[in-house]
């Protein structure tokens, strides 16, 4: 049986039919493999007869470079025209072994997000990337930022939130932010009783979302230490530190231009929810349970003396409409503490 694969043998993920599923940007060569037993003999040399690769519309996805591989063949596919298309695989005899099924569109970012840096992945052409954020967004378990999969517990260890993050993110993306873990952005505290307890001034928020979108506009991801279970954390020089208990790591993939939503993936599987909605359109349906938006908020219970009173935001929490098991019912929502900037007082 013939099987469609990316270059390095990874496999490609398939619909409920069985079939490969590839993503094309409009005008993006994706370069593939087709595995399996007599496909596609070759004619001369390593020129392959072109129709062992057959779209359903020629002039809508176009293929090209057809040369005879190992088990198989070697091909490039690029599309012209945005839709769903098929594209067939046949043996010597003429008859179907295989097809793949081919979203092909424009890249859009995220409604909101001037930066995205998961469609920049989308819309470049190497498909190992691709088939990564495809794991991710159609919620795998194997994807490279779930904590607790097999892979990166024996990578990383158990609760390696903050080494996922660094690892995954740097494969991905290809480079990180920095991380000052224990220069925490909130005012110093002896103990945390109440969430109102852990206060940040506006002017250090503002400096944060700043660094942030500085960030992000050279195509870096930030990470993120935050709090998601504050209360009774153990205080460590007056300073609540994001990778002891009642803390997480995060990492932020976009913003908006004012740096007011930001963009993030969450390693723990379900603990934030989102539909993503960049990408192809109608590439994804369903909500991916790894990613959440931080939004920039004014917490009335929580300014620094009469001039943070004005309503500038001093917090940047897991926007509601993100929450998943991370939630403000469970008063267990993410905020952020520690970042890729260190602000003293």
């Amino acid at each position: 049986m013939a099987d469609v694969q990316l270059p390095n043998g990874d496999k490609l993920l398939k619909n409920e039919s069985g079939q490969a599923i590839i993503w094309l940007p409009i005008g993006v060569k994706i370069s593939l493999d087709i595995i399996g037993d007599d496909i596609a003999a070759p004619v001369s040399g390593a020129s392959v007869d072109q129709r062992a690769v057959v779209p359903d519309s020629p002039t809508k996805v176009s293929v090209s470079n057809v040369y005879k591989a190992w088990r198989g063949l070697t091909f490039t596919l690029t599309a012209t025209v945005s839709g769903v298309h098929v594209v067939a695989f046949r043996n010597s005899a003429g008859t179907a072994a295989a097809s793949l099924v081919a979203v092909a569109g424009d890249v859009k970012n995220h409604p909101g997000m001037d930066i995205d840096l998961l469609a920049d992945i989308c819309r470049g052409s190497d498909p190992g990337k691709t088939l990564a954020v495809q794991r991710l967004l159609f919620n795998q378990r194997e994807n490279i930022f779930d904590q607790n999969n097999d892979a990166n517990e024996r990578t990383y260890g158990h609760l390696a939130c903050g080494k996922v993050v660094n690892g995954s993110g740097k494969a991905l993306f290809g480079s990180m932010s920095p991380i000052f873990y224990e220069q925490p952005y909130h005012e110093p505290l002896n103990a945390v009783k109440s969430r109102s307890d852990v206060r940040y001034k506006a002017d250090k928020i503002f400096k944060v979302r700043t660094a942030i979108k500085g960030f992000l506009a050279k195509g870096t991801p930030a990470r993120v230490g935050v709090l998601d279970s504050p209360i009774r954390m153990y205080v460590q020089n007056q300073k609540l530190i994001a990778y002891f208990t009642g803390g997480h790591t995060t990492l932020i993939i976009g913003c908006n231009n004012s740096a007011t939503r930001f963009l993030y993936v969450d390693t723990w599987a379900g603990g934030s929810k989102m539909k993503y909605e960049g990408g192809i359109s109608g590439a994804v349906s369903q909500a991916c349970e790894y990613m959440g938006i931080f939004a920039a908020q004014y917490d009335a219970t929580r300014p620094v003396g009469k001039v943070d009173t004005s309503g500038a935001p001093n917090l940047l929490r897991q926007d509601v409409s993100t929450e998943g098991s991370f939630n403000t019912a469970r008063g267990n929502y993410l905020e952020i503490v520690a970042g890729p900037v260190n602000i003293t007082p």
